[in-house]
C-alpha cells in the first residue's frame, strides 16, 4: 500500500473475530481476520479499492456484504455456506421483496 497508495491517509483496520454461526457473518464457522479499507469519500476510490480486492480475492476473502464491493451473489454464494438458506428465509418473511433496495434485489436475485 506504501509504496503504490502513498496518498491514502485513513487507517487500514484489522479486527480479529471468533467462529460464529451468524448466517452471513464473515466468521461464519471459522475463526476470521478483517481488513477494513475507509477513503475520503470526496476522492475517487475505485482503483485503491480494486487492487485491495484483488489482494482479498487471492485468500478467499469473504467480503461484508453489505459493503462496497464488486461481487456478485453467485460468486459470494460460493463464500457464504449458507447464502442459499439466508436467501429462503429472505423470500418467505419478505416474498415481495418490500424491504430490498436495487443492491439487494441484485445480490440476493429477488424478482
Amino acid at each position: 500500500m506504501r509504496s503504490h497508495w502513498p496518498d491514502v491517509v485513513w487507517p487500514v483496520e484489522y479486527r480479529t473475530l471468533a467462529a460464529d454461526s451468524g448466517w452471513l457473518s464473515t466468521a461464519h464457522a471459522r475463526d476470521t481476520v478483517t481488513v477494513s479499507l475507509h477513503q475520503d469519500a470526496r476522492l475517487d476510490c475505485d482503483a485503491f479499492f480494486s487492487d485491495c480486492e484483488a489482494v482479498f480475492r487471492a485468500h478467499a476473502g469473504r467480503p461484508h456484504w453489505g459493503k462496497l464491493h464488486t461481487r456478485k451473489g453467485l460468486e459470494l454464494a460460493r463464500l457464504y455456506p449458507e447464502w442459499a438458506r439466508f436467501r429462503r428465509l429472505r423470500a418467505d418473511l419478505d416474498p415481495a421483496g418490500t424491504f430490498a433496495n436495487a443492491y439487494l434485489r441484485e445480490l440476493f436475485a429477488i424478482v
